[in-house]
C-alpha cells in the first residue's frame, strides 16, 4: 500500500453511523476500534478487502474535529468517492471559516482544523501560523496557534517557535513553544538521516 494519506474534517454533527454506512456502501470493512477517551481519539480503521485501501475515522479530543484520512494507492480518487457520501470540508473552506470565524472559541478550533487539514505545510497554511502565534491580540489565539503546529510537528516552523519562546509577552505561549520545540527537532533529524 502507498503511503499517500489525505486528511479532510468533516462537517460538526455528521454521525458516526452515516461514516459507518458510507464506507462501508464503497466496499470498506472495519477492521480495528480504539476506543478513545479525553486524551486521545476514538478511532476506526477501515480497509478494503484487498487492503489496497484504508480509510481512518477519528473522533478527536484534542483538536474538537471529527475527520477522516485516507490512504492508498489512489486517495485522491477515494476522496472524491467519500465526500460524494459525506459532507468533508476541502481545505479551503477550513481556511476561510477560520479567517471569518467571530469568536476565540471558533478560531481555536480553525487552527486545529487547519493543522488536521494539511499534513504537510503548505504556504498559505504557513502564513495563517505565522500570523495567529505572533499577532493575535489573545494569548488564547497565540497559545492554540503554538499547540496546532505541535498537532502536526511541522519542523519548517522551528524558527516560528523559536521566536515565539524568546518574545511572546505570556509565560504559558512561551512555555507551549518550549514544549514543542523538541518534537520539532526530532521530526527535522529524522528527515535529515532519510
Amino acid at each position: 500500500m502507498a503511503h499517500d494519506s489525505i486528511f479532510r474534517v468533516l462537517e460538526d454533527g455528521t454521525p458516526r453511523a452515516e461514516v459507518s454506512d458510507a464506507l462501508t456502501r464503497l466496499g470498506y470493512s472495519l477492521r480495528k476500534t480504539w476506543p478513545g477517551n479525553d486524551e486521545s481519539a476514538y478511532e476506526e480503521a477501515w480497509a478494503t478487502p484487498d487492503e489496497g485501501s484504508a480509510v481512518n475515522y477519528a473522533e478527536d479530543p484534542i483538536t474538537l474535529a471529527n475527520y477522516v484520512a485516507i490512504r492508498g494507492a489512489t486517495p485522491d480518487l477515494v476522496l472524491m468517492k467519500v465526500a460524494d457520501l459525506l459532507p468533508t470540508l476541502a481545505p479551503e473552506e477550513v481556511i476561510e471559516a477560520l479567517m471569518t470565524a467571530t469568536s476565540d472559541d471558533a478560531q481555536v478550533r480553525g487552527l486545529y482544523r487547519l493543522a488536521v487539514t494539511f499534513p504537510e505545510l503548505d504556504d498559505t497554511a504557513k502564513e495563517i501560523f505565522e500570523q495567529f502565534s505572533t499577532n493575535a491580540p489573545e494569548e488564547r489565539l497565540r497559545d492554540a496557534a503554538v499547540n496546532a503546529i505541535g498537532y502536526r510537528a511541522w519542523p519548517e516552523l522551528i524558527p516560528l517557535l523559536e521566536h515565539v519562546e524568546a518574545r511572546d509577552p505570556s509565560d504559558a505561549v512561551r512555555a507551549s513553544a518550549r514544549r514543542i520545540l523538541p518534537a520539532l527537532r526530532r521530526v527535522a533529524e529524522q528527515r535529515a538521516r532519510k
